[in-house]
């Protein structure tokens, strides 16, 4: 039993079989897994296991996502057809419970990589449809300034439909590898079991 959702031709079940959560982060940084991005998203997804969810990392950087061709072919069919990994990345979220975007501050903004996942969102924007999904965004800067970063990115989950609960950001410098003070380590671990 469950939903059937005209925009994404998926059926969403009403009441899950199982009762694991499932919370996909996405990854910008281009640093990949070794950058304090998604250190610090990993210690979101701590907090998120600990409380019996399963996760799982998509990073942007190593995926192709072209830019949006304003096309309007999602509005019209449902999908994009530009032959890139957007598709199967969209997938997952719609397959999932919560969505964390996890960005590095780049000159008072996210990074290029996920402005192109946001910018490609055009048809999940217009259907909203990641309704009902959880959210949060992980922000870590060299300088500073990353709550107007944070902010940004709920307003965008608000606009796909993600109900956000909360972020958390890091200045850490640009030197990877770094211990998280321990009062970001607690927000981070609190904020992974607010998505449970």
């Amino acid at each position: 039993m469950g939903v059937y959702h005209s925009y994404t031709k998926l059926t969403i079940p009403i009441f899950r079989k199982e009762k694991k959560v499932k919370i996909i982060g996405i990854v910008a940084s281009p640093r990949g897994a070794r950058g304090n991005t998604a250190r610090l998203l990993q210690v979101v997804l701590e907090g998120a296991e600990s409380q019996g969810a399963e996760v799982e990392v998509v990073f942007l950087p190593g995926r192709t996502v072209l830019p949006c061709k304003a096309c309007d072919t999602c509005h019209k069919k449902g999908r994009c057809p530009q032959k890139d990994d957007f598709e199967s990345i969209k997938e997952k979220i719609l397959r999932s419970d919560g969505l964390i975007l996890a960005s590095p501050n780049y000159i008072f903004s996210v990074s290029a990589q996920m402005k192109a996942f946001m910018d490609r969102c055009c048809g999940v924007i217009h259907c909203m449809a990641f309704e009902g999904k959880y959210g949060a965004s992980v922000v870590t800067s060299g300088v500073g300034d990353e709550k107007p970063i944070a902010d940004y990115l709920n307003n965008f989950l608000i606009t796909t439909g993600t109900r956000p609960v909360g972020s958390v950001w890091a200045t850490m410098g640009t030197i990877s590898g770094e211990d998280f003070p321990l009062d970001i380590r607690s927000q981070a671990l609190g904020l992974g079991k607010k998505l449970v």
